[in-house]
């Protein structure tokens, strides 16, 4: 389930904003060592010689991993700045 599908929904508890914060946090690390993967793998010189078809499909894959870290740490903003206005107004 997608982060922003939980923001239009009703208030949440603050236990809930810690909960999706941690879900998160772990999705960005997962994505960073993915993507810290997918560069380095690019990055030998063994990969000059592969395929077009593995070179396009590692390229998207660097995109995709890409873009989900870069969802989740907008999540994360997004989580913390809820987390920041719950805890204000209490």
């Amino acid at each position: 389930m997608d982060a922003q599908q939980h923001y239009s929904r009703s208030e949440h508890s603050s236990e809930w904003y810690q909960e999706q914060l941690v879900t998160f946090q772990r999705r960005q690390s997962i994505a960073f060592s993915r993507k810290e993967r997918i560069e380095e793998l690019m990055q030998r010189r063994s990969s000059k010689k592969w395929e077009p078809e593995k070179t396009m499909q590692m390229t998207r894959r660097l995109q995709v991993v890409s873009n989900e870290h870069e969802n989740a740490s907008n999540a994360i903003e997004h989580i913390t700045f809820e987390l920041q206005k719950l805890t204000e107004t209490k």
